[in-house]
């Protein structure tokens, strides 16, 4: 189906890849299928991939600010969600 997206792949220069694709709010952003984000990744030279949870839980922090529209409610607002794992870059 159509979805918030995270996904994770690598391409054989060994770069690493990170997706995340906003969801569920019509106007903005619907999601994408799995078709859509192995295109996407494919695009960009992607060799191998992963798609992890996706969801309120596709969130993109960068140095603590969010940089994309998790589709995750709290108190009627759309807010990014406590979530149990993550990739973490230093």
């Amino acid at each position: 189906g159509i979805h918030p997206r995270t996904a994770i792949a690598q391409r054989k220069d060994g770069i690493v890849l990170f997706l995340v694709i906003d969801g569920r709010q019509p106007g903005y952003s619907i999601g994408a299928s799995i078709s859509d984000v192995t295109k996407i990744l494919l695009r960009y030279g992607a060799y191998n991939a992963a798609n992890l949870d996706g969801g309120a839980s596709s969130t993109l922090t960068i140095n603590g600010e969010i940089y994309n529209k998790p589709c995750g409610i709290l108190n009627g607002n759309f807010a990014a969600r406590n979530i149990p794992n993550a990739w973490i870059l230093r």
